[in-house]
């Protein structure tokens, strides 16, 4: 091949017959665009020969002058010396040509090749495709399509239309995290992956999210396509809403789950009746009643109490009449011959006819209700009488307290009268102190708000402090009180006020409940890891179910017809849940009515040495120091009061009657202490003694005064700024003893 000098192409024969077995056209264009050479397939596509394309212009033949494209692509591959490609349809012969424009030294390569079959393949294709995406958009189902590589490809308007939103190139897993509900993701996951793995089918439930944010159950079916070489192409997917069909199967199968775990786990008798109920078809007494397994006649007797029969007959017979169901409760006769109680019922199975074919029936064990009901009326039956009790007591001061009241109105010139009055009242009050505490107590054990302030202690110093308290009631009754309290200490780790008070309301129960005259015994022992305390009378004595109930709340059994010893029947109740808070029990023990009464409390033993001191108990004193105090309560009789008590005992005292006088006169002179009520009315005493703080110098201690003292009132009271707290009426002793402390540990 050889270009001559004027541009033309000189072609041997041998290179003319390897151009003509090309199977495409080829062309040679010089840069004039005239055509210097066509191959035998040229010559097909052009439509004419050599000889009557040598020499002419490419622009004057047929093919280029229908194709302007051409054209351009022939300039641009000229001018830019680029080889360029191009797909051109040749409406004449209805044929496609892909070309090929490549630079040459005397101008322009042109091939051709006829690629007719393949564009209409592909074309057929894209409308087979067309045809299978608008038949994919009109069936109910969401279609899609993955590719080997995982990449979902497809997903037909369905899918927009429930989910609102449109997949673009993405995974299953992508999908999964998105759209599915997180109970399903985890199974889909592992379904995929083993489709994917083994390039089998792949089938799944799962519930999917829709535009709203219902989730819907789908069956999501895909099968894997593969080329005639075996190699996998893609998988073609059918998501079907199962949704109706899932949740009613879901139902049925829960509804039988249910039902079987009822008849299972029930422990109700279950039983079938005949219409006339004379005879049992079975029974399935649950180990509670005789069981029956086949038909037979119905004998009431076997199953019903005897005292219940009667009533039973004639509710069976009111229900068979009524075509009514059966109900009742009644006491039946148990395997073990026993009686219990039980809540029958029966419905009866209708016919076609409107008759009763048979009777289903169960019964309920209600034994323990029974019983937890009778218990609770004997509850509501104490309480009653405690509350009853609790009002006779708080009466019972209220009268002398009242009368001295009066005399002192009558007669208030006379000193003896005064004197008189005031020991009634300081009395009584006491009296209702103490009805009060322990009312208190009871509640503050019952609400575990008690916390035990532990130390080594040896019991006999305890027991002496309790005998102390009881001695006047004892001496009072002429009784007489014999105490052992061993040679050898008896150590426990406890609280001694509240040891005190288990010994002394034991010993106070025993001298209530024993006659004048008669005897008290105290006796304490040491063994082992016990510690034991015995009080005995030979007072009344208990009855088996009094003693039973002894330790009981609002238990309030009338032991003697004698009351005036008073009480409210809560200090038994009171002993045991604090010998219980000591890691102890307590029991009593009678012989009967008039034998007398045992009370014995054991506490676990404390090993430590015998000449070690663990009862180290000091009482502060108070010295005669005079202190400033300032006393606030809007209560004018208890503010005046408390203030003569308190010059009594040598204080200089201001009183004022309203938070805002205190404020001023606190502003104006200095004070050692403060007596604060906290129920004021223009600023309760939280806030008096916030501000006080504020004023006062910070070695004043402040008391509140208040009639609450439970656990929560004392935490607001420190959290205020208050230094002690201190329950109305109060206890002078407790307040001189604070004052005294105060003085001693405030004062340079």
């Amino acid at each position: 091949m050889q270009v001559q000098p004027n541009g033309a192409l000189h072609l041997s024969e041998h290179a003319q017959e390897l151009l003509d077995t090309l199977p495409e056209g080829f062309i040679a264009v010089t840069a004039d665009w005239r055509i210097d050479y066509v191959n035998r397939h040229a010559q097909q596509v052009l439509g004419l020969d050599r000889c009557q394309l040598a020499g002419r212009r490419l622009w004057d033949t047929r093919f280029a002058l229908n194709n302007a494209t051409f054209e351009a692509a022939c300039r641009q591959a000229m001018v830019e010396r680029s080889v360029v490609e191009l797909t051109s349809y040749d409406p004449a012969q209805r044929r496609w040509h892909e070309i090929r424009i490549a630079p040459s030294a005397a101008g322009l390569f042109v091939y051709v090749r006829d690629v007719s079959e393949h564009v209409k393949t592909t074309l057929a294709l894209r409308e087979s495709e067309a045809h299978l995406r608008l038949m994919a958009d009109s069936i109910p189902q969401i279609v899609w399509i993955i590719e080997p590589s995982g990449r979902n490809v497809y997903f037909n308007r369905q899918w927009l239309a429930y989910t609102g939103v449109a997949v673009d190139s993405t995974t299953p897993a992508n999908i999964a995290a998105e759209f599915l509900h997180p109970d399903d993701h985890a199974a889909t996951m592992r379904a995929w992956n083993a489709a994917y793995e083994s390039g089998g089918a792949f089938q799944v439930e799962h519930r999917i999210r829709s535009k709203s944010g219902e989730y819907r159950w789908f069956l999501v079916m895909a099968e894997p396509y593969r080329n005639a070489a075996g190699e996998l192409q893609r998988w073609f997917g059918t998501s079907t809403d199962i949704h109706e069909q899932k949740t009613a199967g879901l139902a049925m199968t829960e509804s039988e789950l249910r039902f079987r775990a009822l008849v299972n786990a029930t422990s109700d008798v279950v039983h079938r009746m005949s219409p006339d109920w004379k005879h049992m078809h079975e029974l399935d007494g649950r180990g509670f009643i005789k069981t029956t397994t086949r038909l037979g006649e119905y004998h009431i007797e076997d199953y019903v109490h005897p005292d219940d029969i009667a009533l039973a007959r004639a509710t069976i017979a009111a229900a068979i009449r009524d075509k009514a169901p059966f109900a009742l409760e009644h006491r039946v006769v148990r395997v073990d011959g026993s009686h219990g109680w039980t809540y029958s019922r029966a419905v009866p199975i209708l016919d076609a006819d409107g008759g009763i074919r048979e009777w289903i029936g169960m019964a309920s064990d209600i034994s323990a209700r029974k019983a937890i009901e009778a218990e609770l009326a004997e509850t509501s039956k104490r309480k009653d009488a405690f509350l009853a009790m609790l009002a006779h007591e708080l009466r019972n001061p209220l009268a002398p307290i009242k009368a001295a009241a009066q005399l002192l109105q009558l007669q208030p010139g006379s000193a003896e009268r005064v004197d008189q009055s005031s020991r009634i009242i300081g009395r009584q009050v006491e009296h209702m102190t103490h009805l009060i505490d322990e009312l208190l107590d009871v509640s503050r054990v019952s609400n575990k708000l008690i916390k035990l302030e532990r130390a080594p202690l040896d019991l006999r110093h305890v027991l002496h402090d309790a005998v102390e308290q009881v001695t006047p009631a004892i001496s009072a009754r002429r009784q007489r009180l014999s105490i052992d309290t061993g040679a050898q200490p008896a150590f426990v780790s406890g609280d001694g006020k509240r040891l005190v008070q288990i010994v002394a309301n034991l010993l106070g129960n025993a001298a209530k409940f024993t006659r004048p005259g008669g005897n008290v015994e105290l006796r304490l022992g040491a063994s082992g890891e016990q510690v034991r305390i015995d009080v005995i009378d030979d007072g009344i004595g208990m009855t088996p179910e009094t003693a039973l109930h002894a330790f009981e709340l609002f238990s309030q059994a009338e032991r003697s017809a004698d009351r005036g010893a008073g009480g409210l029947g809560l200090g038994l109740a009171l002993v045991k849940s604090l010998v219980e808070l000591h890691g102890g029990t307590v029991e009593c023990a009678s012989a009967g009515l008039g034998a007398g009464s045992r009370f014995t409390v054991t506490l676990p033993r404390l090993p430590i040495d015998a000449t070690a001191s663990a009862h180290e108990v000091s009482a502060a004193r108070a010295d005669s120091a005079r202190l400033r105090i300032l006393v606030v309560d809007d209560n004018r009789d208890a503010a005046d009061t408390l203030g003569m008590v308190l010059e009594a005992m040598g204080h200089d005292v201001a009183v004022e009657y309203g938070a805002p006088e205190a404020l001023e006169r606190a502003a104006t002179a200095p004070f050692q202490a403060c007596l604060l009520d906290i129920g004021l009315p223009e600023m309760d005493g939280f806030e008096l003694a916030q501000r006080l703080r504020m004023r006062v110098d910070a070695a004043t201690v402040l008391v509140a005064i208040t009639g609450y003292g439970q656990q929560g009132d004392r935490a607001r009271s420190a959290a205020s700024g208050f230094d002690h707290h201190l329950v109305k009426p109060v206890d002078i002793d407790a307040l001189a003893l604070i004052l005294s402390a105060s003085h001693l540990a405030r004062t340079p």
